[in-house]
């Protein structure tokens, strides 16, 4: 699509109002014109924007681009419209569709020239107002996640970059294509070493039942790696690992199910998946809310206990026994075997 819209924010006093940041690129003489009652601060967003784009290894194509940021009677002021601007240019040209993650979402973030996302003020009063708003989730810059956190009731989501950004609103992941090395220790179920965003070969699984069961030996991608990862008993490494379509979470120690945050803290969100499997022989209730949402399947859990015979009846789909062969049609006709 040519035209796309981006929600936003901008303080008008001690107010906040909502912005949308629209974009139309279309041929024609290639100028970056903005349009809305901007200041000049705003005004030069269009050089942040586009050297952002290309730093950040995406073509930004001479091209007709006109930036409006409605409502054109309020004045708009600093720098935090940068990334909705240019999120809004790159779903014009089709790098980016006008998915669900970006239909009920909030974009703030000042953009640095090398595509790094900047810190902005008053990120606490429009996430506020985004609640307010009804808006169900917001992009902000990492350095005010802290802050953006205080209002209950917003999911937020911060990025260190563009490429971040992109990689969220795309893929539902934000490791954007970093290349942090992985910890000096390995996790235990790592056994090659390599850098987020590289391609490798690990081997793992089978650590606590290798009578019944046998490792598994991947190729794929590292996604993302934290090091004593602090949300279980014993802090230990954690890592995302991604292989024919699969997202797999390895860890260091014998960490189970803790709670999302396995998920959420290596920028995979397990609301978006369309089947989460856990090896736990019960149901917690952050899994009953997932399961509420998600095809979930399990594998026996430390008891080896019997799925059959667990309380899986508050769950309104079935939960598959991944030691036995099932097939399940879902009423939006996804299938899963």
């Amino acid at each position: 699509m040519s035209f796309s819209t981006v929600k936003s924010a901008a303080m008008e006093g001690l107010t906040v109002e909502m912005v949308y940041v629209e974009a139309d690129v279309s041929n024609g003489l290639p100028i970056f014109h903005m349009v809305g009652y901007l200041s000049s601060e705003v005004k030069e967003a269009a050089e942040r924007v586009r050297s952002a784009v290309r730093n950040s290894g995406l073509e930004f194509p001479a091209k007709r681009v006109v930036i409006n940021l409605s409502p054109a009677t309020m004045r708009k002021r600093g720098a935090s419209f940068d990334l909705p601007i240019a999120v809004s240019i790159l779903t014009s040209l089709g790098v980016l569709q006008q998915n669900r993650r970006m239909k009920d979402c909030m974009i703030i973030g000042e953009l640095g020239l090398d595509g790094q996302v900047r810190k902005v003020p008053g990120i606490l009063s429009m996430v506020s107002e985004a609640k307010v708003q009804k808006v169900t989730s917001c992009i902000v810059p990492r350095e005010n996640e802290k802050e953006a956190e205080l209002v209950e009731g917003v999911r937020i989501i911060a990025v260190g970059s563009l490429r971040e950004c992109i990689s969220y609103l795309k893929d539902g992941d934000r490791t954007g294509g970093e290349q942090r090395y992985l910890g000096e220790k390995e996790a235990d179920k790592i056994e090659d070493r390599g850098k987020v965003g590289e391609e490798v070969t690990i081997t793992f699984g089978a650590k606590f039942d290798t009578t019944t069961t046998q490792p598994i030996t991947a190729t794929g991608t590292v996604k993302a790696y934290v090091e004593k990862w602090k949300k279980t008993s014993i802090p230990c490494d954690i890592a995302l690992f991604h292989s024919c379509g699969v997202d797999v979470v390895l860890a260091e120690g014998h960490i189970g199910y803790v709670s999302p945050d396995v998920f959420t803290d290596l920028g995979r969100d397990p609301k978006e998946a369309d089947i989460v499997v856990c090896k736990l022989g019960y149901l917690t209730a952050d899994q009953d809310a997932i399961a509420k949402r998600s095809i979930m399947a399990l594998t026996k859990g430390s008891t080896n206990e019997d799925l059959k015979t667990l309380n899986y009846t508050k769950v309104p789909r079935p939960i598959f026994p991944l030691d036995e062969d099932f097939s399940y049609e879902a009423k939006d006709n996804l299938v899963v075997k």
